[in-house]
This record gives C-alpha cells, structure tokens and sequence, in this order.
C-alpha cells in the first residue's frame, strides 16, 4: 500500500477495530488531536481516525527504540540535601 505502510493496524487506543488504511479528504486524528489529510487508519464504524505515524509509532521513540518510562529523579544529583540537574 501507500509508502509501505501496513493495509490493516491494531492500536491501543481503538482496541475494538482494526484500523484500515485510507484515503481521506480531511480529517481530525484521535491521537494527537491535530488535522490531517490524505492518509489515515480509519475505523469506519466509530469514525475514528489516526495520522499513520501517530498508528505505527505507538511505543517507539523517533529513533525507534521502545520508549522507557520517565523517572522523576531521573537526572538528579543530590548531595548534602542539595540536588542538581545533570
């Protein structure tokens, strides 16, 4: 299909159908929230669109490595009840 994307997804956010790769006009992503066009996963019984990036990246960072989970000390120095960013 379209630049060797997948015909059909599964995605977390839309568990209940298999996304299917389309061609439309306009429309909004339910992923990210932005407007989009010509390509998209479409679920067509809930009208429920993603970019093709926002389907196929999922857990994956831009290099595409799996993304680990942000730690909130993650970074932090302390010593003698002082901490710093590194």
């Amino acid at each position: 299909m379209a630049k060797g994307w997948p015909e059909k997804v599964k995605h977390p956010l839309h568990e209940e159908h298999e996304l299917i790769l389309t061609r439309r006009r306009f429309f909004n992503c339910d992923g990210c929230e932005k407007e989009g066009r010509v390509w998209s996963y479409y679920c067509k019984e809930c009208d429920f669109d993603l970019h093709p990036n926002c389907a196929l990246k999922q857990d994956e960072g831009a290099d595409g490595d799996a993304k680990e989970e942000a730690k909130p000390n993650e970074g932090l120095v302390c010593e003698g009840g002082v901490c710093k960013r590194v």
